[in-house]
C-alpha cells in the first residue's frame, strides 16, 4: 500500500551508497573530530570510559559534532521508544539503529523516516548557536528552582529545552511555546556537572543553541 510519506524513506542499499560517499568527502578540517562509531558508542555508553570521557570533551566543544551527537540521540531515542510499543518491525520507516545513526550521522540528512505517526519530522539537523541562551548563567544550587530563559528566534513557534548529564543522556526535556520555562525536574537533580541547549521548533528550519555548561552545587 502507498502512502504519503513514501518520498522520505529510504532503503538500507541507498544509504550505504551515500555513506561510502560521504566519507569520501569527510573535510580535512574535520580529520580529528571522532567517528560515526565513537559517537554511537558514547551514545549508548558502550566501551571504554576513557575513550568515552574523551570523545564528550570534544563533542562538547565542536559545533559539528555536537549537531552529529543530537541527531545519533534522536535517531536511537526514536528506535527505542518504536521497539517499546511494537512498531520496530516496520523496517521501511525506521532503519535498526545502529544501522541508522551512523548512516544518517555520516549522510547529514538528519531527522527522516523516523516513525509514521511523528509530526515533527524535519529534513536536516537543527542549526547551532542560532538560539540565544539568557540564564542561567554557569552555577545554581541544586533544589532550587531554576528558570531557563532565552531569547525569541523568528519563526519559531515553540522550545525544547534539554538538561544532559556528564556522559551526555537526556534528563529533562521539556517543550514550551514561551521563551522561558522552570522546570519543576531540574530541582531533583544532584549536585554535579550537567549541560543545557535549547532547540526552536515550528519552522522549515529548525535551530538549535550553543551547549551551555550548568554546575549545581550544595
Amino acid at each position: 500500500m502507498a502512502n504519503g510519506r513514501g518520498e522520505n524513506v529510504l532503503t538500507e542499499a541507498r544509504l550505504r551508497e551515500l555513506y561510502a560517499g560521504r566519507l569520501a568527502r569527510r573535510p580535512a578540517d574535520r580529520a580529528s573530530c571522532p567517528t560515526p562509531e565513537a559517537l554511537q558508542a558514547l551514545v549508548r555508553r558502550e566501551g571504554v570510559e576513557e575513550q568515552r570521557l574523551r570523545t564528550l570533551d570534544h563533542t562538547m566543544s565542536c559545533a559539528a559534532c555536537r549537531a552529529d551527537f543530537d541527531l545519533l540521540r534522536t535517531v536511537e531515542r526514536a528506535g527505542s521508544e518504536l521497539a517499546g510499543t511494537g512498531r520496530s518491525a516496520r523496517r521501511t520507516w525506521l532503519l535498526p539503529a545502529a544501522l541508522a545513526a551512523s548512516l544518517l550521522l555520516a549522510v547529514g540528512i538528519g531527522r527522516i523516516a523516523l516513525a509514521p505517526d511523528s509530526d515533527d519530522v524535519v529534513r536536516s539537523g537543527p542549526t547551532a548557536g542560532a538560539v540565544q541562551l539568557l540564564a542561567p548563567a554557569g552555577e545554581a544550587t541544586a533544589g532550587d528552582s531554576l528558570l531557563f530563559s532565552w531569547r525569541p528566534t523568528p519563526g519559531a513557534t515553540r522550545y525544547r529545552l534539554e538538561v544532559l548529564n556528564a556522559s551526555g543522556d537526556v534528563l529533562v526535556e521539556a517543550e514550551t511555546s514561551d521563551t522561558m520555562f522552570a522546570s519543576e525536574a531540574v530541582r531533583r537533580l544532584a549536585p554535579g556537572d550537567y549541560q543545557w541547549w535549547v532547540t526552536a521548533l515550528g519552522s522549515p528550519d529548525p535551530r538549535r543553541s550553543e551547549l551551555r555548561p550548568l554546575r549545581l552545587t550544595r
